[in-house]
């Protein structure tokens, strides 16, 4: 893939990203308009639906989950939310998985 741009003695140089990857919720907090317009066409996840999926995991996995970990779930991003849903199969204890 190329990544860089040649034209009347301006080089440019590139690098493609896939704009889901990107952390919608960190930029639709920018002050800087453009960061929050590509925050929206990250597609940002309804972070209510996504806490509530990932605490349904932990409750299975673990049971009822304590205060302190409820918190620490709500103040999640959307990646780091996304991240969780595979760390909760191999985490040994809720403090190991919210640490």
């Amino acid at each position: 893939m190329e990544t860089e741009l040649r034209g009347s003695g301006v080089p440019f140089r590139y690098r493609a990203v896939d704009i889901r990857d990107l952390d919608g919720d960190r930029l639709l907090e920018s002050e800087d308009v453009g960061d929050n317009v590509i925050a929206i066409l990250t597609r940002l996840r309804d972070h209510k639906g996504e806490v509530n999926i990932r605490r349904r995991q932990i409750e299975k996995r673990f049971g009822a989950i304590p205060g302190w970990a409820d918190e620490r779930l709500e103040a999640r991003s959307a990646v780091e939310l996304e991240d969780l849903s595979v760390r909760v199969l191999d985490a040994q204890s809720i403090e190991d998985l919210l640490k």
